[in-house]
């Protein structure tokens, strides 16, 4: 039942101020494309099209700093603990503590503690001290780190077989929609999408979800939501062929095998005839830069000369901002081409939600930012650190009855306090054999200072789905606009211009979404049914986000709490739904 006019919010400031005389200015257009960047926040990512490897350059920016500032902080504030004596170096006993780095990405990813449990991997003083000098120096340690593959970003790949599992629904959509069984879906059909499939609303929340389109056929795609696997960079490449390819920094250790890594990807993905080369009729370079590339002149690239395909300006930048955004701040922006024209650039378009488009060819990319992180919220993060963080105090005042404030290792040398052991070793600082709660204490701050400490990339590959391209907020469910605007979102895949949209039309679809944290819950945002709201649900009057019931962006007739009247007045495009940009332009004008 609709509530009484007075008592709400809105419908009270409407009821004593008067209606606009006039209707408010359209919506300003989208921001020109920024020119501020530097290198010292950018993250090169290579794709390789259906022609020839793309290099992508990335400004990752966290609350207006560059990524890695934040990398730098900790792994430097972690070594500074691990220098008991504060001289600067790590000697070997002070390094014998130092986690290795699949225990490093551990302790990042959980964010309370590794170790506990005698289960911890370290680093090896050889690993660590690089120039054999028996001291480690920060230099040395941060870029073990680094070498590891434990630097300030991380990149995951999607599930394996998400992109083939994408069909099911796509065949699902295409027997609702095809009326006609033509095999194709005209603007007619598309049009009439919303009354197609709102009878699948099983839970009448104005969403239609994979699992209502599937009609109770269970999972459509087949495979855990969380899941996900660690690219390492310079390190994968060789093993298996994969759409992206992660560039390290110039100055990492492990430059060099990463760029023969990149060369046996190139060649994977084009060598039609096997030969272990590529010649211009298999890659589509640029003539002058492959000119460039082939130093024998034998009209070939090989591995070794294509190691030095990096050397080149991108051909695609964009800037993507975590954390916190200043003023109206934008989540992602292009940036504008410098120097010489960038044909390329012109493929970058603003996306719904903060988003950009990135169209390449037969493929599209969405690059998207996301508050999620390790899968949780940060409460939940906290309150699962500070959990374990009160067990291990508890148990350490089980291990000292005689309450003198701390233990000394031969008080857990006992079977029931084996879990202490491993934490008086990496918690006692001093080294002065007594473990304190001040230490234990310490020890868990810097754990939890972890989890924020580095940016992940994660990489899905949706193949041509039907569903992911309509969903354009990336919630996991079709909403009213994105069913009454289906056709608008399909008209450019139109190549042949017969005003239908085929199979073979929709694009090869792929999802970059930066965000603090593990990325494995990322994953959860493209077509599952398992979205969250968008950063379009986080805008916005306080009464339009708490009208926005369903968390689509958008507020219905049937969400809105006002009269009718109300309503039309605020739907200044009268299409039936309030927008985030209408609420806020009413807001406006009535302020």
């Amino acid at each position: 039942m609709r509530a009484p006019l007075l008592l709400l919010p809105l419908a009270a400031v409407l009821a004593v101020l008067p209606a606009p005389a006039a209707p408010p200015a359209p919506a300003e257009p989208p921001a020109p494309a920024v020119t501020d960047v530097d290198d010292d926040d950018a993250q090169d990512v290579v794709f390789f099209s259906d022609t020839r490897p793309v290099l992508i350059r990335l400004h990752v920016r966290v609350d207006g700093k560059p990524y890695g500032a934040a990398w730098e902080a900790y792994v430097h504030e972690l070594f500074n603990y691990l220098d008991r004596n504060g001289d600067g170096v790590l000697g070997r006993t002070e390094a014998a503590r130092a986690p290795s780095g699949t225990q490093f990405q551990q302790m990042r990813q959980f964010g309370y503690t590794y170790g506990i449990g005698g289960a911890a991997t370290y680093a090896t003083f050889d690993e660590l001290d690089t120039d054999e000098d028996e001291e480690v120096t920060y230099e040395e340690f941060r870029a073990y780190y680094r070498r590891t593959g434990a630097g300030g970003l991380q990149i995951y790949q999607s599930p394996a077989g998400r992109a083939a599992t994408a069909d099911p629904l796509t065949d699902r959509l295409f027997t609702l929609l095809d009326k006609n069984k033509d095999g194709k879906l005209s603007k007619e059909e598309l049009d009439a999408a919303e009354k197609v499939l709102r009878p699948f609303d099983e839970d009448d929340n104005e969403l239609v979800s994979p699992r209502e389109l599937m009609a109770g056929g269970g999972n459509p795609y087949g495979f855990a939501a969380a899941g996900g696997g660690l690219m390492m960079p310079g390190r994968r490449g060789a093993e298996e062929k994969t759409s992206f390819f992660l560039v390290t920094p110039d100055d990492s250790p492990n430059r060099l095998t990463q760029r023969l890594a990149l060369a046996e990807q190139v060649i994977k993905h084009y060598d039609k005839d096997k030969d272990g080369r590529l010649d211009r009729s298999e890659i589509a370079l640029d003539p002058e830069l492959f000119k460039a590339l082939d130093t024998n002149k034998d009209n070939q690239l090989d591995a070794i000369e294509l190691m030095k395909l990096l050397r080149r300006p991108p051909e695609i930048e964009a800037v993507v901002r975590l954390g916190k955004l200043a003023g109206k701040e934008s989540p992602t922006d292009p940036v504008a081409p410098g120097g010489k024209s960038r044909a390329l650039a012109l493929a970058v378009r603003p996306g719904t939600a903060g988003t950009l488009l990135i169209t390449l060819g037969d493929s599209q990319i969405d690059l998207r930012r996301t508050d999620a992180v390790t899968g949780a919220t940060d409460d939940q993060i906290r309150q699962q650190s500070e959990f374990i963080r009160r067990q291990y105090l508890a148990r350490l005042k089980e291990a000292d009855p005689k309450g003198r404030g701390y233990v000394e290792l031969l008080d857990v040398k006992k079977p029931r306090f084996m879990d202490l052991q491993t934490l008086f070793v990496l918690a006692d600082r001093d080294g002065d054999g007594k473990l304190t709660e001040a230490e234990v204490n310490a020890w868990f701050d810097l754990q939890a200072k972890a989890v924020h400490s580095y940016v992940s990339l994660a990489v899905a590959e949706n193949g041509r789905g039907l569903f992911d391209i309509l969903d354009a907020n990336r919630d996991g469910s079709l909403g009213l606009r994105e069913l009454r605007t289906a056709w608008e979102r399909l008209k450019p895949y139109d190549s042949d211009g017969d005003g239908c949209i085929s199979r073979a039309e929709i694009p090869r679809q792929f999802q970059l979404t930066l965000g603090l944290g593990q990325a494995a819950s990322f994953f959860r945002q493209g077509g599952q049914g398992m979205g969250q709201p968008t950063a379009s649900t986080a805008r916005g009057p306080v009464w339009f986000r708490k009208m926005d019931r369903n968390g689509d962006g958008d507020v219905s007739l049937r969400e809105f709490l006002g009269t009718r009247e109300e309503f039309e007045k605020i739907d200044t495009d009268h299409d039936g739904l309030i927008s985030v940009e209408e609420a806020e332009r009413y807001d406006e004008l009535l302020r």
